[in-house]
C-alpha cells in the first residue's frame, strides 16, 4: 500500500467518525461506507496486478515471436518485461522472463548468456511462492544442453535427472495437463539424454543402467521407437568396450524387430558394419554397409548416407582397393558436401589425398588444401570455444554476486512495500475498533439519559 493509500483510509476514517448523527441507522451507514472503500481499493489493486501481468505476457510473446527474425527487437521487448516484473518484485514472473531471455540467447547461439539467464531463472523460481513445474523442467533441460555443449557432462547428467524427476512429479500431480501438453515423450527422452551424458563422461555403468531400465519400459509400453533408440546406444557402449558379441546382439535386436522404422534399422546396420570393420571382419562389414546404404537411399537424410559412403571408402582403402575407396568418397561428396565444422566428416578430404597419392598425384594438392583449410577453420572455432568457456565461468561468478545484491535490494524493497501496508491495515483495524467503542459509548450514554429521565419523572 502506498502513502496515498494510507492517507485515503485515514481521511475516510475521520470523515465518517466526525459525523454528528450517531443513531443506529447512521452508524450502520458509516461502517458500510468504510468497508466499501476497503473493497474498492482492494479491487483496484487486483485490477492493477492483472494489468501489469498482461503487459509482461504480451512483451514476452513479442520477444519469442521475433527471436529469430529480429533479435534486437526481441531483446528490447523482454528487457521491458523484466523491468516491469522486477518493479513488482514478483519472483515467479521474473523467472519466466529470465527463461525467455535464455531462449533468445540460445537462438542467437550466445550460450554463456543463455546459461546466466537460465541459472537466474531457476534461482528466482525457487524463491517464488508458487510452483511452476513445466518452466522449471524446461530450464533444467536447457541447462543440461548447455553443459553438454561445453563438455561438462556430469553437470549435464545432473540437470537431465532433475528435469526427469520434475516431469514425473508433473504427471503425477497434473495428469490431464501433462497429457494435453504432450509431455509423455519426455519420460523417455530425459533419462535417455541423462544416459548419453554419463556415456560421454565415461561412466558407462550409470549410462548402461539407465538404458536397461528404459529398454524394459519401452518393451512394456510397446514403444518401438524408444526400444530401438535405447538398444542402439547399448550396442555402441558395448562396441566401445570391445565386446563384439554383446554389441552384435543389441544391433541384431533392432534389425530383427518388426515395427522399427527403416531409417533406424539402417543406422543399426551401419553400426554393425562399423563394428565389424574395427574387428577386421571385412566381409561382414561389407555386407552390413551395403544393406545400410540401400535403406538409407530410400529413407534417410543425405548426411546419413554420406556417413555410410565414408565408411565404405575406409573399408575399401583398408583392404587395398584404393580406386574403389576414392570412388565411394567422391560419390558421398556428391550426395552431401556440407562437411565443414565436423572433423569426422571433413576427414574425407584427408582420405582422398592419401588415395590420390597412389592414383593421381596431380589431384593431391587440391584435396590437401581443402582439408587444411577446413581443419584450420575448425581449430579456430575450438579456440573461440575455449575463450567462451572462460567467459562462461567468469559470467557465472559475476552472476552469483549480482544475485546476492539483487536479493538484498529485494528485501529492502519488500520492507518499503509491506511496512506501509501493515500500517494501513492497522489504521483500518483501529478505526473499526474505535467505531465499535463509540457505538457502545453512545448506547450507554443514551441508556443513562433515559434512566435519569425516568428518575426525574418519579421525583415529579
Amino acid at each position: 500500500m502506498t502513502a496515498r493509500g494510507i492517507g485515503f483510509y485515514t481521511y475516510a476514517f475521520f470523515y465518517i467518525f466526525q459525523e454528528e448523527n450517531y443513531n443506529r441507522t447512521g452508524m450502520k451507514s458509516s461502517v458500510f461506507k468504510l468497508l466499501s472503500l476497503i473493497i474498492l481499493f482492494t479491487c483496484g489493486q487486483v485490477a492493477l496486478s492483472q494489468s501489469w501481468r498482461s503487459e509482461v505476457r504480451s512483451l514476452l510473446n513479442e520477444g519469442i515471436a521475433s527471436a529469430k527474425t529480429s533479435p534486437e527487437d526481441a531483446i528490447e521487448s523482454v528487457l521491458r518485461a523484466f523491468e516491469i516484473a522486477k518493479k513488482q518484485e514478483d519472483y515467479w514472473t521474473i523467472s519466466n522472463v529470465k527463461s525467455t531471455m535464455g531462449y533468445i540467447s540460445i537462438v542467437q547461439r550466445d550460450y554463456p548468456t543463455a546459461f546466466v539467464n537460465y541459472t537466474e531463472g531457476l534461482e528466482f523460481i525457487q524463491k517464488a511462492d508458487t510452483t511452476d513445474l513445466p518452466n522449471e523442467m524446461v530450464i533444467n533441460q536447457n541447462l543440461a544442453r548447455i553443459y553438454s555443449r561445453y563438455g561438462i557432462y556430469d553437470q549435464s547428467a545432473l540437470h537431465y535427472k532433475r528435469a526427469s524427476i520434475l516431469a514425473s512429479i508433473y504427471k503425477r500431480e497434473f495428469p490431464e495437463e501433462f497429457k494435453d501438453k504432450e509431455y509423455e515423450q519426455l519420460l523417455i527422452d530425459l533419462p535417455y539424454r541423462e544416459a548419453l551424458a554419463y556415456r560421454d563422461d565415461g561412466d558407462y555403468s550409470k549410462a548402461g543402467k539407465i538404458l536397461i531400465d528404459l529398454w524394459a519400459q519401452s518393451e512394456q509400453n510397446k514403444d518401438t521407437a524408444a526400444y530401438a533408440k535405447v538398444l542402439n546406444q547399448l550396442g555402441l557402449i558395448q562396441k566401445r568396450a570391445g565386446d563384439i558379441k554383446e554389441a552384435e546382439y543389441y544391433f541384431g535386436l533392432i534389425i530383427g524387430t518388426e515395427g522399427v522404422r527403416p531409417k533406424t534399422k539402417a543406422i543399426a546396420m551401419h553400426n554393425m558394419g562399423a563394428m565389424f570393420l574395427v574387428a577386421k571382419q571385412y566381409d561382414k562389414a561389407q555386407s552390413y554397409f551395403g544393406r545400410a546404404l540401400e535403406l538409407k537411399k530410400e529413407h534417410s537424410s543425405t548426411r546419413s548416407q554420406f556417413i555410410t559412403y565414408l565408411d565404405m571408402g575406409e573399408l575399401a582403402y583398408t583392404t587395398g582397393r584404393i580406386k574403389e575407396a576414392a570412388g565411394w568418397w567422391e560419390e558421398g561428396l556428391k550426395v552431401f558436401d556440407k562437411v565443414e565444422g565436423e572433423p569426422d566428416l571433413f576427414e574425407v578430404y584427408n582420405w582422398l589425398q592419401k588415395a590420390y597419392l597412389q592414383l593421381n598425384p596431380e589431384k593431391v594438392l587440391a584435396f590437401n588444401e581443402k582439408y587444411a583449410s577446413l581443419n584450420k577453420a575448425w581449430r579456430d572455432e575450438q579456440q573461440k570455444q575455449q575463450a567462451q568457456n572462460s567467459l562462461f565461468a567468469l559470467q557465472s561468478e559475476v552472476n552469483a554476486l549480482k544475485l546476492e545484491k539483487e536479493e538484498a535490494y529485494a528485501q529492502k524493497q519488500l520492507m518499503k512495500v509491506y511496512l506501509p501496508l501493515a500500517i494501513g491495515v492497522l489504521v483500518t483495524v483501529v478505526a473499526l475498533i474505535l467505531i465499535i467503542i463509540r457505538i457502545k459509548t453512545v448506547r450507554r450514554a443514551r441508556a443513562d439519559i433515559k434512566e435519569a429521565e425516568a428518575i426525574m419523572e418519579r421525583i415529579k
